[in-house]
């Protein structure tokens, strides 16, 4: 038997719980067991409200899932999809890349950019011993935690080899949170060579956010949708003023097509 998880921390907000609705009928579709956990109780550890993700991994109760797969709760199934995520072959951890990322980390004048993604990478090589994987100009790849399958070898391996988040965290104080974060803890633990990970197609997990200048009207989007597509990441922002027919046009239409465009 398979899972799929998800959870929120605090009110949850209406796309949410549209997610939690559409994954909980792609369960069904699928044949697998589905949860929510409603403001679930924090772990002791810096960070906790971002770390229910890896219920999974440190939950044993979730260990007698054949596969378990964590979604953020601004993913959603495209329409007419039919495929089961469950049937993509897995070693361990499943996780999709973001390809788009270091292009947009060069250029990027926030806190979250190259420079800071070379810091992160210094810093997982001085004190734990873990290379980060650099893509064919050397610059750091990113894997997105949003889309995450544990196998149950995968879930058992990581309990045992994970880093310990208090250690993790005193490390990274330096960076911007952000780096301290689940995304980048995952990414982590991926490359310490204890833990088994395959990297999923990024159908199943195809971002759409805004790029560039914020000031355009429209503003330009990243989206990189096609007939592929089975899950969409809805990372623009404003996703608390999303209503379904909202939901269904990013997800489902082209940009031109999209109601409230």
């Amino acid at each position: 038997m398979n899972l799929i998880y998800q959870y929120w921390s605090g009110k949850v907000p209406f796309y949410a719980r549209e997610s939690s609705k559409a994954m909980k009928a792609y369960a069904d579709m699928v044949g697998a067991e589905y949860r929510f956990d409603d403001n679930p109780k924090p772990l002791p550890v810096p960070n906790a409200e971002y770390l229910n993700c890896f219920r999974a991994v440190l939950d044993e109760s979730f260990h007698k899932y054949d596969k378990v797969l964590f979604l953020d709760m601004d993913i959603f199934p495209r329409e007419r999809i039919t495929e089961s995520i469950f049937d993509v072959p897995v070693n361990g951890i499943g996780i999709c890349e973001e390809p788009q990322q270091p292009d947009l980390r060069e250029s990027a004048s926030g806190p979250i950019n190259s420079k800071a993604d070379n810091r992160w990478a210094e810093i997982l090589k001085n004190k734990f011993g873990i290379t980060h994987p650099r893509d064919e100009k050397g610059r750091c790849r990113v894997f997105n935690s949003g889309v995450v399958m544990y196998t149950q070898e995968g879930m058992i391996q990581a309990k045992k080899n994970f880093i310990d988040f208090k250690q993790y965290a005193h490390a990274m104080a330096g960076l911007n949170r952000f780096y301290a974060l689940d995304q980048n803890y995952l990414n982590a633990n991926l490359f310490s060579n204890k833990i088994d990970w395959t990297v999923m197609p990024t159908d199943w997990n195809t971002q759409i956010h805004y790029i560039g200048d914020p000031n355009l009207k429209p503003r330009p989007i990243y989206d990189v949708r096609n007939e592929n597509t089975k899950f969409v990441h809805i990372q623009l922002r404003g996703r608390d003023s999303l209503t379904i027919e909202k939901i269904y046009d990013i997800t489902n239409k082209p940009i031109a097509e999209w109601r409230h465009r």
